[in-house]
């Protein structure tokens, strides 16, 4: 905001600003989500238990 407020907020400073927000997480993003469905993080599963886990004495 500062950077499009510095720049008199025009319209092609605003459409710059867009593309280029745009194009860093867009790829993050891709590549988060491709590592995660490759990692099998999806069947991670936590043991159920029926009551309270005691303290060990």
């Amino acid at each position: 905001m500062r950077t499009w407020s510095l720049w008199k907020a025009s319209s092609w400073s605003g459409f710059a600003l867009i593309v280029f927000y745009l194009s860093c997480w867009i790829p993050t993003v891709i590549v988060v989500v491709a590592f995660l469905m490759d990692s099998g993080a999806s069947h991670f599963r936590l043991p159920r238990y029926a009551a309270c886990i005691k303290p060990p004495e």
